[in-house]
């Protein structure tokens, strides 16, 4: 608002985007009031209260906030209902829907973020504008009837601007708590996931531990049984003297060379290789 004393004239200059429906409203209220009154009373319409207009768009402008709050609680709350659905075991506690919940929950906390930052924003404009519009008629000397108004609707969207502030403080807090809940329902699932993965491997365990016990049990008699079958030892009916064939050692240079190598093989994949990389040392 601008005031030309050489021309009288009081200037408005209202900054809004396309379409704006506060100061479409804003427009329909002022042509309303052009209708109905007569031409004397149209040129005082602003002038016991210069004020009126900043008083009326912030009174719009609130308004039409409760729309976009509104839709945010409708998705918050659906939100926060799908968490108590795991919670109630009305709905199966998956780890892709808890990490679903966990975007939305953060999509949450930004909006909630966006909605405080503009109620700030809001509290600051509203409070200059009541600041000003007091310092005006204090100056002027307005009588009680023409500035009570004015001052009492901006103070009404004060007021309400700070209620709905503190909404978006509890709303941020919930949020939080949620949040902790839902972390604390996949580290179960993850824990859960964990036992019986560990159940699985001790029964496996114990199944390896079954097979290693019979196989102690009988590889020494067929170690045993392969030698005498190899036809190195033997001995003639009705003799005891046991006989020892003269290529003993060919079975000899074949097993040991082999065995050697099984065992060098096996112990040079057992080894821990060490991988560097990023300034980082570590083993595999």
């Amino acid at each position: 608002m601008r005031y030309d004393k050489v021309r009288d004239l009081t200037t408005y200059v209202i900054s809004h985007k396309q379409n704006d429906s506060s100061v479409k409203a804003l427009r329909n209220i002022v042509n309303v009031a052009k209708r109905k009154q007569t031409p004397s009373q149209r040129a005082k319409t602003f002038l016991e209260d210069p004020f009126s207009i900043h008083v009326l768009l912030s009174t719009l402008s609130f308004e039409a906030s409760k729309h976009h709050v509104q839709r945010f609680q409708q998705f918050m709350w659906s939100q926060f209902n799908k968490v108590d659905d795991h919670l109630g075991g009305v709905e199966a506690s998956d780890r892709a829907k808890l990490g679903d919940l966990t975007r939305q929950l953060q999509i949450i906390s930004q909006n909630a973020d966006i909605h405080d930052g503009n109620c700030n924003v809001a509290l600051v404009t509203a409070s200059g504008i009541r600041d000003a519009h007091a310092r005006f008629h204090a100056s002027v000397g307005s009588p009680p009837s023409a500035s009570q108004r004015g001052a009492d609707a901006i103070q009404y969207v004060i007021e309400c601007m700070k209620k709905q502030k503190m909404w978006f403080l509890n709303y941020k807090s919930r949020k939080d708590s949620i949040m902790i809940l839902v972390y604390n329902l996949v580290t179960q699932q993850d824990a859960a996931n964990n036992f019986q993965i560990a159940t699985d491997m001790k029964r496996d365990s114990t199944s390896m531990n079954s097979i290693a016990a019979l196989t102690m049990a009988f590889l020494p008699g067929t170690f045993t049984a392969g030698v005498l079958d190899a036809g190195i030892f033997s001995s003639k009916d009705g003799s005891s003297a046991v006989q020892v064939s003269r290529i003993w050692w060919i079975w000899v240079a074949i097993t040991v060379p082999l065995t050697v190598l099984v065992i060098r093989t096996f112990s040079a994949g057992s080894v821990p290789v060490p991988v560097r990389g990023n300034g980082s040392s570590g083993l595999v």
